[in-house]
């Protein structure tokens, strides 16, 4: 999975798995979009919620503004919520 943040024109940041990015367009899919909710904490929603999920989309490189890596905590949230990738506890538990 290439977890990518995409700052769109209208000022919007999203997150999606980057299928391909050349000089005219990129291909994403499974893009969510972040948003402010409360003092310092961000929420994340679909970035078009009518959008089929296994569905890829396509936009000209006009729209992007930039292309870069997200922080850590977030590619981990995303991978929980679209990947196979198991989370295990960070904390040594006594059984």
């Amino acid at each position: 999975m290439n977890v990518k943040l995409i700052r769109i024109n209208t000022g919007e940041d999203v997150i999606a798995n980057l299928i391909e990015d050349d000089v005219h367009k990129v291909t994403f899919k499974n893009a969510i979009v972040a948003f402010p909710t409360d003092v310092g904490k961000i929420g994340f929603g679909p970035w078009s919620p009518l959008l089929n999920e296994d569905e890829q989309l396509t936009i000209s490189k006009t729209h992007v503004i930039y292309i870069a890596d997200p922080r850590q905590d977030i590619v981990d949230q995303y991978e929980q919520m679209y990947g196979s990738k198991l989370v295990t506890p960070n904390k040594n538990l006594i059984i």
